[in-house]
């Protein structure tokens, strides 16, 4: 994100030059990791302006809200380096007579700023609270994976880089790094920047071209892009062009792209993307390539059996590990009768990090559930993740193996959790009777569960309030952010001072009004002019919790959304949905992705497109005869590809997926006819549909 922070030069005309140094502060070199023990953590900052600046007031924090911050106390005159270690004690050991220091540590144990082994969001903020730079590093993936304890510290290869770029950065040449020096990668002369790699489709099946991306930039001249693949016999590069006419977007827009012919069923692909400039730099992603490297292998389609069942961030009294500690735990759920291996596998608390920590040498049986304690503490065993969760909120998936393509196999957002209350994909719902046990668990939006069940039956839901609808944009204008409660009880509720937010850091954003009675069955809908805040379209996440603002009631993490087409619960109780007509302050309709007849169809249907015509969405509705993964390609009147969308692993019976009107490259498409091509599996059937403005 450094350099590209233009909202700090609107507020140089306010606060004057100094604002204006403080843009040039640099995070330049992390050691998050050290080998041996005592593990000595610190952050270097440069000041790669021309004028001192005051570090008094200034902070850190990471990815968790809850974390205390660090503060800074101290001077960087230009040119010159900063020390944030978490012991100075032990700093001082290791690196004698290195400064300046802060003169604050920081919290290394997990309740203050801290450095992940697994990879850490670190924000720096100024005296007035406004962002300075902030890195989001991992231990693996497109980062260099060396720093994670292996001697060497992330070093930023150039100060003017946007340090938020895995690219950007190396592992030092030298064990222990060069805190108050300049780095030992430092380039006079900027590489080439990989910002992005991707491959479309997701999961390349028996005759699909496999379409590379990556989108590159450089402060010099770029010489070339290739593609290294290797199809068993060793990487050979190709090109990638930046013409128009190779799946790259427009020509000359720094998105390059490249095709990998259609392989025979089985062929495992490897590749990685390099980038080159005039002056002899040269950059790879993943970083380390060739040792590390992107990969597919055609035809595979997983099982989709796995589920993120059960999820404790906050386990005070719970269930203890092996050691008798009381640690974050998530809940691996087996849906098949057949028997699942897990190794290979990984397990994230960031979706957008995929290979955060390797799964154990596990065969999960049908049926069965697995508890992995997320304690950051993997040296404890198998079992022992090296991440924490945060109680006040994240993410949590599984994703495949390298060799599969490393695709999500399942994943959920959860919302704040207090002490001991588990946040779960509860049992089904059909008209308002809850049904026990994991055979009927409802496999899209989890919520706060009656009482945890590790290793066991999921549990009823545990609240009678909940989100029910809600609506983030209308084409008419006016007053069109809306959210819908409900009370799904048979009592009334009292919801005074309650919290709703769109900020987990931040729950009692907006209270409900003393004396704020909800009757059971009924609704209430509150407006963005009551709330004093909107909902975002892009997606954020909605938070109902109590009146100490402690514990969660509900929550809803939600995806892009389209003007005047509401998202809620399908007939009140079952799966979350896109509603054409919505229905605020009353019940909602059963929607036909939600509704099951109970009738399976013997081989894949695609039951119709609504709406159709349509602007500027539209849902391609289907029916599934099994469990099967389920994509959908969009293509124009002249046989071009335009967008697909991977809907991930399905249950057999009725489904639906969302087309937004947007092409792979995020453009608005023109007005024609066009074709959706609907894949479960092996089996493919096509449908007509039509953009209309």
């Amino acid at each position: 994100m450094k350099r590209s922070l233009s909202f700090l030069g609107a507020f140089c005309f306010v606060l004057g030059l100094s604002t204006a140094a403080h843009a040039d502060i640099v995070i330049n070199e992390i050691m998050y990791n050290s080998p041996g023990s005592p593990d000595v953590e610190w952050i270097e900052l440069h000041n790669s302006g021309l004028a001192m600046v005051e570090l008094d007031d200034f902070y850190f924090i990471d990815s968790d809200p809850t974390h205390p911050h660090c503060n800074l106390t101290g001077d960087l005159a230009p040119g010159e380096y900063f020390l944030v270690v978490g012991d100075l004690t032990a700093f001082a050991a290791q690196y004698p007579g290195v400064g300046p220091l802060n003169i604050n540590g920081f919290d290394s144990a997990g309740t203050g700023f801290g450095l992940s082994n697994s990879g850490e969001a670190i924000f720096l903020y100024d005296d007035d609270g406004i962002l300075v730079d902030t890195v989001a590093y991992e231990d693996g993936g497109t980062w260099p994976g060396s720093p994670d304890g292996d001697g060497p510290t992330l070093e930023l290869v150039n100060p003017g880089l946007d340090n938020s770029n895995s690219t950007a950065w190396d592992p030092s040449l030298a064990n222990g790094g060069t805190p108050g020096a300049i780095n030992s990668v430092y380039q006079g002369n900027q590489a080439p920047l990989i910002h992005d790699t991707d491959k479309t489709p997701d999961l390349p099946q028996v005759g699909d071209n496999v379409l590379i991306t990556a989108k590159v930039s450089d402060a010099s001249d770029l010489d070339r892009v290739e593609v290294f693949v290797d199809l068993g016999a060793g990487f050979v590069s190709r090109p990638m062009f930046d013409d128009g006419f190779h799946g790259d977007g427009a020509a000359a827009d720094s998105l390059f792209g490249a095709v990998i012919d259609a392989e025979p069923e089985g062929t495992l692909v490897r590749y990685y993307v390099a980038a080159y400039d005039d002056f002899g730099n040269a950059v790879t992603k993943p970083s380390d390539a060739p040792a590390s490297f992107h990969a597919y292998t055609v035809g595979y389609n997983p099982l989709g059996n796995l589920r993120i069942s059960e999820v404790m961030a906050s386990n005070a009294t719970t269930l203890a590990d092996e050691f008798g500690e009381y640690d974050d735990w998530v809940e691996i759920f087996n849906m098949s009768h057949l028997a699942t291996d897990l190794s290979g596998m990984f397990l994230t608390d960031n979706f957008g990090h995929h290979r955060a920590w390797p799964m154990p040498e596990v065969i999960l049986e049908g049926g069965a559930s697995l508890v992995i304690w997320c304690d950051g503490e993997p040296e404890q065993g198998p079992l022992h993740t090296n991440f924490k969760l945060s109680a006040s909120g994240e993410e949590i998936a599984i994703y495949d193996s390298e060799e599969h393509g490393n695709t999500r196999l399942h994943g959920i957002h959860f919302g704040l959790q207090s002490e001991d209350v588990s946040v779960g994909l509860v049992p089904e719902v059909t008209v308002g009777v809850p049904l026990p046990g994991k055979s009927t668990l409802r496999f899209e939006e989890p919520e706060y569960m009656l009482e945890p069940t590790p290793g066991s039956e999921n549990t009823l839901p545990l609240s009678a309030v909940v989100i029910n609808e809600f609506q983030t944009t209308s084409n008419n204008g006016g007053v069109d952010d809306w959210i819908e409660f409900t009370n799904r009880s048979n009592l009334a509720v009292n919801i005074s001072g309650w919290g709703v937010s769109d900020d987990s850091t931040v729950p009692l954003k907006w209270v409900f009004p003393v004396g704020t009675l909800l009757e059971a069955g009924s609704f209430l809908v509150v407006d963005e002019l009551e709330l004093g805040f909107s909902l975002s379209s892009a997606g954020e996440m909605i938070q109902l919790s109590s009146a100490d603002g402690l514990s969660g009631v509900d929550f809803i993490q939600f995806d892009e959304q389209q003007a005047d087409i509401s998202y809620g619960r399908s007939g009140d109780y079952g799966f979350w949905c896109f509603f054409d007509e919505a229905t605020p302050g009353a019940a909602n309709p059963n929607s036909l992705s939600a509704v099951d007849d109970g009738v399976i169809p013997s081989a894949l249907r695609v039951t119709g497109v609504y709406p159709n015509p349509f602007n500027p969405a539209t849902k391609i509705h289907f029916e599934l005869p099994g469990e099967a993964r389920v994509t959908v390609d969009i293509y124009g009147v002249d046989g071009r590809l335009v967008r697909t969308i991977d809907g991930g692993v399905m249950g057999a019976g009725k489904g639906s997926l969302t087309f937004n009107g947007l092409d792979n490259s995020g453009q608005r498409m023109a007005s024609g006819a066009f074709f959706a091509r609907v894949r479960a599996g092996a089996e493919v059937s096509v449908v007509k549909m039509m953009l209309v403005k």
